[in-house]
């Protein structure tokens, strides 16, 4: 089988493939795993090594032992130590020769027997679509249908796209070029299955939020001119760079968008399922509180008074998720992407759905952030569900 795949691991960065030696497999479909932006391959099989934001934010930290003391916990505000903390971070569980995680999405995929492949797709913007990651993608679908698809043992295979945020994008543009749309069968595999998991098929809104701010400050600077205005023209730059060209690309109504439903509708009866997240919880804040105990004195075995330090978490409330009010108010912006049952942190759940010119077969939300879909373990069971559905 290794052979097969020669051209795509020569070609494509990161390529890697999983298929099943024994008979069971030859009923399920191919899935093609693709990643969202500024990510890899290793969003899917190992979603917790090199990254800022595994934490779990489902279980408070551990109570911490602050060892024996000549005094009591004196702070600056009475009981509460200055050092503040996230969520505990989720940590690395890697098992088996493959390295993969066993609750990665590569992990409860090979082991539900689906035949599998990903890669780590090109970080350059997608428009135009013939440059950049849509046509890398392109050139990978063909190489697979020539090498393996086309083989007797493969011809009948359906092939499912799922792909998270951005690589959802991808799988979209893909389906709509011309080229794709003739060739599916033949040059092209042909695409039975379009799963995405939070890709903004409607924008995101979190992209205005340079514009917005840039807004802002232009205001401030007219109704308070006694400001520097290289403060202000600074702030500018450095917000307007933060976003970048990546967040413009999804803006609602950009370029990218246009150019999709310039392709668009796509013909035939590919079944699109769309899921939207609905927690922004990307951060918990936490304060270290020092129980009552800590300011007690209490006498040691040798007769010296001393004060053992004990301190439990407390979260920061109005910190995690995202505060609605006052600051997007003075922005002109309502963030659904931040707000608590509406958004993931980066996706609107509304705006996850594709245009009504797709028949989409179902969308579903989930209670997760935009990084919590990269490892729940009840989000793989329910995709699973409508894999097998494929068979």
């Amino acid at each position: 089988m290794s052979e097969r795949f020669a051209n795509l691991q020569a070609e494509v960065r990161g390529f890697r493939q999983h298929i099943p030696s024994d008979a069971t497999h030859a009923q399920k479909p191919l899935v093609i795993l693709l990643h969202g932006m500024g990510g890899d391959r290793n969003d899917w099989i190992n979603p917790f090594q090199d990254r800022n934001w595994p934490y779990d934010h489902h279980r408070d930290p551990d109570r911490v032992d602050l060892g024996v003391h000549s005094r009591p916990p004196i702070a600056t505000l009475p009981g509460v130590e200055r050092r503040r903390f996230l969520s505990p971070r989720v940590q690395s569980n890697s098992r088996g020769a493959d390295g993969s995680d066993d609750r990665s999405w590569w992990h409860a995929l090979v082991e539900a027997g689906f035949p599998l492949l990903t890669y780590s797709q090109h970080s350059g913007l997608m428009v135009p679509f013939g440059e950049g990651p849509v046509a890398e993608f392109t050139r990978f679908m063909e190489t697979l249908q020539r090498d393996l698809l086309r083989q007797p043992d493969w011809q009948q295979r359906q092939v499912v796209i799922v792909g998270h945020s951005r690589g959802g994008l991808i799988a979209r543009a893909y389906l709509g070029q011309d080229e794709v749309k003739v060739g599916q069968g033949t040059r092209f595999p042909r695409v039975e299955g379009l799963i995405t998991i939070s890709s903004p098929h409607q924008g995101s809104h979190m992209a205005l939020l340079d514009d917005r701010v840039i807004a802002f400050l232009d205001r401030l600077g007219r109704f308070l001119p006694f400001l520097p205005g290289d403060v202000i023209e600074g702030l500018k730059e450095k917000i307007d760079a933060y976003v970048g060209d990546h967040g413009d690309e999804i803006e609602p109504d950009s370029p990218l968008f246009r150019a999709m439903e310039a392709q668009e509708p796509i013909p035939g009866d590919i079944r699109y399922i769309t899921v939207g997240g609905t927690s922004p919880r990307f951060l918990r804040v936490y304060v270290w509180l020092f129980s009552v105990g800590s300011n007690l004195p209490k006498r040691s075995a040798s007769g010296k008074i001393e004060f053992h330090w004990q301190a439990r978490a407390r979260e920061v409330k109005g910190a995690s998720p995202f505060p609605e009010g006052l600051p997007l108010r003075l922005l002109r912006l309502r963030l659904d992407e931040i707000m608590a049952d509406r958004g993931d942190g980066l996706t609107a759940d509304g705006r996850c759905r594709l245009p009504p010119s797709f028949n989409t077969e179902e969308h579903f939300s989930v209670p997760l952030s935009h990084a919590e879909e990269l490892w729940s373990p009840d989000l793989q069971v329910q995709i699973i569900e409508r894999l097998r559905k494929f068979q």
